[in-house]
């Protein structure tokens, strides 16, 4: 998962890290330069899955973690 380096504005990116045992990965102002006209939506944070789309948003992404979590019966 992918967030701006930036101070916390949201610890949600972050704990839907680390319950999906993903790196949360922190962009540098000048790299999000060059990432954000291939973004979903043109904004961070972004899920990437196990089939290589991306999925975008905050609620977005943590809505599709929590059913699959529930799904896998890991919550």
């Amino acid at each position: 998962m992918k967030q701006i380096c930036t101070i916390a504005r949201n610890v949600l990116p972050g704990l839907m890290a680390a319950k999906a045992k993903k790196e949360l990965e922190f962009v540098t102002p000048e790299d999000w330069a060059v990432m954000k006209p291939s973004t979903p939506c043109g904004q961070l944070p972004v899920l990437e899955l196990a089939d290589g789309t991306f999925l975008a948003q905050s609620q977005a992404i943590a809505y599709f973690l929590a059913r699959e979590w529930k799904r896998r019966k890991t919550i």
